[in-house]
């Protein structure tokens, strides 16, 4: 996943896709959007796949701002799908 901020705006994207057999599987447009906002220190933000695909979610950051955690969820429900565990990529 690859986030950009810019003030309090949040874009970003992250491809889906399963390793078989060690071979690596996109599943049709495998590119997700996500758009949101950071308020009172949580980014709510909006994620869409394809035209068919999308929902809300919520993430927030860890204390030492290397972490991100939060929920995913389908239309309009920020929760209930999922729950994501993210770490800043070294560089």
């Amino acid at each position: 996943m690859v986030l950009t901020r810019k003030g309090e705006a949040v874009e970003g994207s992250y491809t889906l896709f399963t390793v078989i057999g060690g071979t690596r599987l996109t599943h049709g447009s495998s590119s997700i959007t996500l758009t949101g906002k950071v308020s009172q220190g949580a980014l709510q933000y909006e994620w869409r796949w394809g035209n068919d695909y999308f929902g809300r979610g919520e993430l927030r950051a860890s204390a030492d701002g290397e972490a991100l955690s939060g929920t995913w969820g389908y239309n309009k429900a920020p929760d209930g799908a999922g729950t994501w565990q993210l770490r800043r990529a070294k560089e």
